[in-house]
């Protein structure tokens, strides 16, 4: 019969070695552990105080209107604005001069009958009437004549039409001191050349100079 006290020191033995491989499993060593260890945050740096939410500017716009507007007032298709009339001085004689204003003097220095040529397409060679327009400049600047406006009317009071190719208008400017002249041609039948009236607008919207009389050279 084997010996008890054998035995029990098998035992002991066993039961040691049994806690120690429990003692080595379950505290292990630093460095040893075979499980890697991963972050699923990252930590804040600095000072670790959150950062304040930022502070959103004052509102700089304008409060909004308060007084009610009224609609514009729609116009209409047959509404017409007002126009200034232009003055038309009083007639002169054909052969008198007349004060423009600004030192400016017109004088009608003929008005001839002539045979008209046709020059240009459009027109017809008839009868008509050639008026020589001065206009003296007794001011100390030129003035511009650029928007000078000649018209005449026969002895039925209908306008004669102008003949462009024999007409010579007034140059753009007179200098001071000057005399510019122009040369205007209408057409006008015979019969209806005994007696005209002549218009001269210097500037749109002044008055316009008027001459009335018996055709002369």
């Amino acid at each position: 019969m084997p010996d008890n006290r054998g035995v029990r020191l098998l035992g002991v033995l066993a039961l040691i070695g049994t806690l120690l491989g429990v003692a080595a499993c379950s505290d292990p060593s630093p460095g040893n552990d075979p499980t890697p260890i991963t972050s699923t945050s990252a930590e804040p740096t600095g000072s670790g105080t959150p950062s304040a939410e930022p502070t959103r500017p004052p509102d700089t716009l304008p409060p909004p209107a308060t007084t009610p507007v009224p609609p514009p007032t729609p116009g209409t298709t047959e509404e017409t604005v007002p126009t200034k009339p232009v003055e038309t001085a009083k007639a002169k004689p054909l052969d008198k001069s007349a004060d423009a204003g600004d030192d400016l003097t017109v004088q009608l220095t003929s008005v001839r009958k002539i045979k008209a040529k046709a020059k240009i397409p459009g027109e017809v060679a008839s009868p008509a009437l050639a008026v020589s327009v001065d206009v003296d400049n007794g001011s100390s600047k030129s003035v511009d004549l650029s928007s000078v406006v000649v018209n005449l009317n026969d002895a039925s009071d209908s306008p004669g039409a102008v003949m462009t190719s024999t007409t010579k208008r007034l140059p753009a400017r007179v200098k001071a001191g000057r005399t510019a002249s122009g040369v205007y041609v209408f057409s006008v039948p015979s019969a209806q050349q005994s007696t005209v009236t002549v218009t001269v607008s210097i500037r749109p919207g002044e008055q316009v100079l008027q001459f009335e009389g018996k055709p002369f050279s």
